[in-house]
């Protein structure tokens, strides 16, 4: 008899983005003969990011049964449109007619005032602006429970809230529970999460302290927790993110005529410091480059942070970039892979501190298996770069350095010219980071979790 696993995931397709993909290859690849997968998610996208980050093929990995509750969910911008509207209609309003619109404009006090009201209402969502959905999922869980069985949940991380879900089941209903970890939570280098309020703290660890085992997607991230949580050792695991095989087209790869420069996935305010350096290392590059106008772009294909997109193009413009400089958006994942092979060189950008040091994102495997040389600005030590294993990491930029940059990218110009066929050896070495691997290390996981609940 195949038993029920209770998936719990935010992120889920049709939505994209790498949240949705970890979830939706270890389904994919999970013994469907000895298991059987079900989700817990939110509605399709309708609104915000999550529409800008759409990827139907997703679906394309998921077997045609696969059973997904969907709950209902107040997305934060609607709560906040609503409270706003309320505030609005019992207090700005009653305004007009007494404000001299000649000195101050009151459509414009009323912007900056829902963005201040925002910020502030915002702060109050813990662990996450994604707490709205918690109830909703809860009464969902509990009707599920009444008609079927769940023998293991597996909630996936960000946002925390998922984490809340499985929580409530495990105190309640004693069901074996798998947290994923697929950042690091407080100490997240990423995200700047240092102004949360100090009971978050207490979330994290009631939560790592109550979940059976945990998954961690870096070395340094694990090892991070385990000397948090001694106590726990045995409990928390290294699987990394990995990467799909069958996302990678059979046969020659047409490279693209200019050569090309990609970066694949989501900029951060928190990588700004890296790709500025790039920028202004390309721009000197160009400007010294003494063999004619070289035949070179650089892509960003991908959902960036507002914020951070804003300071790239901003700079692209100041820098007089924008023939050689392009944003492309959020793609769907197979079809980013394909532009990726199509492409000569990769862009990995963290940043210089040793913070960034846990990081290792989806894309980094992605990048290995391809066999496309990178340009990695990143420390040496960080756990992204040790991935490499020195076979496809080919140029290092670890300090904020732009003439390094610059020479950096002249040296592979110039190789590439030598070589147009140019492509480092790929496959063989990365198996371990397949995802059809990585799933059988969960199953093993979760096979002693099933085994040990049906002993009692």
């Amino acid at each position: 008899m195949r038993k029920n696993l209770l998936f719990i995931s935010y992120n889920f397709p049709p939505t994209g983005w790498s949240g949705s993909q970890r979830i939706v290859k270890f389904i994919k690849y999970l013994d469907k003969k000895r298991y059987k997968p079900i989700v817990l998610t939110v509605p399709k996208p309708a609104y915000s990011f999550r529409e800008k980050v759409r990827d139907e093929c997703l679906l394309k990995d998921l077997p045609e049964d696969l059973e997904v509750l969907r709950v209902s969910e107040m997305s934060l911008d609607t709560f906040m449109k609503k409270s706003f509207k309320t505030l609005e209609e019992n207090s700005f309003d009653h305004l007009e007619g007494f404000v001299d619109e000649n000195r101050v404009s009151l459509n414009s006090f009323k912007e900056e005032a829902f963005l201040s009201f925002k910020k502030a209402a915002s702060a109050c969502f813990q662990p996450d602006s994604n707490i709205l959905w918690v109830s909703s999922a809860i009464e969902e869980v509990e009707k599920l429970l009444e008609r079927s069985r769940v023998d293991l949940i597996i909630s996936s991380a960000p946002p925390y809230s998922s984490h809340l879900i499985a929580g409530h089941m495990k105190k309640k209903w004693g069901i074996p529970w798998i947290a994923d970890f697929r950042d690091s939570w407080l100490r997240n280098p990423i995200l700047d999460l240092e102004g949360m309020p100090a009971f978050c703290q207490d979330i994290e660890r009631n939560l790592l302290l109550t979940c059976d085992k945990a998954l961690f997607v870096t070395p340094k991230i694990l090892q991070m927790y385990r000397d948090q949580f001694p106590e726990k050792q045995d409990d928390f695991h290294l699987i990394y993110n990995g990467y799909d095989e069958d996302d990678f087209e059979k046969g020659a790869v047409n490279k693209d005529s200019a050569f090309t420069l990609m970066h694949m996935g989501t900029i951060y305010p928190s990588f700004m410091p890296a790709v500025a350096c790039f920028l202004r290392g390309f721009k000197i590059f160009l400007s010294s480059f003494s063999k004619g106008e070289p035949d070179i772009k650089v892509l960003f294909q991908g959902w960036n942070y507002p914020e951070a997109e804003k300071q790239m193009r901003a700079l692209v413009k100041d820098l007089k970039l924008e023939d050689h400089i392009f944003f492309e958006g959020y793609v769907p994942h197979k079809e980013a892979v394909s532009n990726l092979m199509q492409s000569h060189i990769s862009l990995l950008f963290l940043g210089f501190s040793k913070k960034i040091n846990s990081c290792a994102t989806g894309k980094v495997f992605e990048y290995a298996r391809s066999g496309v040389p990178c340009l990695a600005f990143a420390p040496l030590d960080s756990d992204a770069i040790s991935i490499f294993k020195n076979s496809n990491f080919y140029s290092l930029v670890s300090e904020d350095n732009d003439v390094l940059v610059s020479e950096s990218i002249e040296k592979l110009y110039l190789r590439y010219q030598k070589e147009p066929e140019w492509r480092l050896p790929s496959r063989e070495a990365y198996q371990e980071f397949q995802r059809s691997y990585l799933t059988r290390k969960l199953e093993l996981i979760v096979d002693k979790l099933v085994l040990n609940r049906a002993c009692l």
